[in-house]
């Protein structure tokens, strides 16, 4: 029996999205909370009742605790789910690439997996993650069962697009994406952007989440500095993946001189615990970009 599904705050991605929804089919009296990665109660490791998804640090199926980003080589929080709530160790390709994506990139698992990014097929994905998981992820999660193993990405997200559709669940989300365009764009208007030499790095004093690799593709910016999404207290540097030479920067060096709150496995994004106007912005990019500027 589960009573609670914990997962973290937006942005949302298919890796906790599905899982919740699935979560939520089968034990549709859980409450859904959502709380900061590294803020999870400690009660909540050792009950069994509270399932943890992609948040808490830890990969203990006995105790229901479900994340992955403390080790790289753990599949995504969806594919444990599936393989220890649900019995469930076939892999198709559409979950090949959620969980390459989530882990590594969309850009690589759309060269690994064999999926062509398509944006037609983002906006529906946009979408269907803005669905309120409390009140109708039972739903969410029958459509979402019923569709796991199509192989075809395009299919299955064109099938799942139209199945909510017709249940009416993605009307409130297409008026909250009218909205966070409105708010992506104000934003967008506020960001400073800076050139070092040849290496252009953007500044925000709001995160710009969940609108990182759309941001990253129309500025051409190496490094994003900005406000945490999670914690106004904490600053957020991520690198733009899509350059190929992103893989020279080592956003760990960034906690030589600020402490450390989070770095992703793959090095992507690091989170430093200082407020985003104490930061010496300057000095962050010298730091952690391996040429000289």
């Amino acid at each position: 029996m589960v009573r609670k599904i914990v997962t973290h705050k937006e942005p949302r991605h298919w890796d906790d999205f599905i899982a919740v929804a699935l979560l939520k089919r089968s034990y549709p009296d859980a409450l859904v909370e959502f709380v900061h990665p590294q803020q999870v109660p400690q009660e909540y490791y050792e009950d069994r009742e509270v399932c943890l998804v992609d948040v808490g640090g830890r990969y203990e199926p006995e105790w229901m605790n479900f994340d992955h980003h403390q080790d790289v080589s753990l599949n995504c929080s969806l594919v444990l789910v599936l393989r220890h709530v649900y019995g469930l160790s076939v892999m198709s390709r559409v979950l090949r690439f959620i969980d390459v994506a989530d882990r590594f990139g969309v850009k690589r698992a759309s060269e690994e997996v064999g999926v062509r990014l398509d944006p037609q097929e983002d906006a529906m994905r946009r979408e269907i993650l803005l669905i309120d998981l409390n009140r109708y992820g039972g739903e969410v999660g029958k459509v979402l069962w019923d569709t796991l193993l199509i192989d075809d990405y395009s299919l299955w997200i064109r099938k799942v697009y139209a199945a909510l559709d017709e249940i009416g669940l993605l009307d409130e989300p297409r008026r909250k994406i009218r909205e966070e365009e409105e708010r992506y764009r104000e934003k967008v208007g506020k960001v400073e952007i800076r050139e070092y030499g040849d290496v252009k790095v953007a500044f925000s004093a709001e995160s710009l989440a969940p609108y990182h690799y759309r941001f990253f593709q129309e500025s051409g910016v190496v490094l994003l500095v900005e406000r945490n999404s999670m914690s106004r207290e904490h600053t957020s540097v991520i690198k733009n993946t899509n350059l190929e030479w992103a893989k020279d920067i080592d956003l760990s060096r960034v906690f030589e001189e600020y402490p450390r709150v989070f770095l992703h496995p793959n090095g992507f994004i690091a989170v430093i615990g200082v407020r985003y106007e104490e930061v010496d912005k300057d000095r962050v990019v010298k730091l952690v970009v391996n040429k000289s500027i």
